[in-house]
């Protein structure tokens, strides 16, 4: 049941950016002040294509909120801790761990070793530290 809720979670966390402007989205470079505003409404959005697609009220909780950060400075609503739903904070993980890795805009990709240092630096700040430490450990286990 827990692997369902994360394999749905991490597939519609996203959702929401299909309602941000493409020209935004693309862009090679750092996002202005006010692209920032709009992509931070991204979560928002995917809430809203949740209910409006009649998921489960838990599935549009997570996808919410998987960009809220462990020390309560994250967005759409500053949760922090365990406020956040579980899956949300391993969906966090992952899709941050994924961005690390992969060439995204403006960004150029880390090394593994370069990202597992990163997640490690953000851990109990950004993210869960028990979950930075499982998500670690599938590595070191050669999983």
């Amino acid at each position: 049941a827990r692997l369902k809720q994360v394999a749905s979670t991490a597939m519609m966390h996203d959702i929401g950016k299909i309602l941000v402007p493409e020209c935004i989205l693309s862009r090679p470079r750092r996002p202005t002040r006010f692209e920032r505003f709009v992509l931070n409404l991204h979560p928002n959005f995917g809430a809203l294509l949740a209910s409006y697609f009649n998921l489960t009220p838990e599935l549009r909780i997570r996808t919410q909120h998987h960009h809220e950060r462990w020390d309560g400075r994250g967005y759409p609503h500053r949760l922090g801790g365990e406020d956040i739903p579980l899956m949300a904070r391993i969906v966090q993980v992952a899709d941050s761990f994924d961005a690390m890795m992969d060439k995204r805009g403006y960004n150029s990709p880390r090394t593994l070793e370069d990202a597992a240092t990163e997640l490690r630096r953000e851990s109990g700040k950004q993210f869960d530290p028990l979950v930075i430490e499982a998500f670690l450990d599938t590595f070191s286990e050669g999983r």
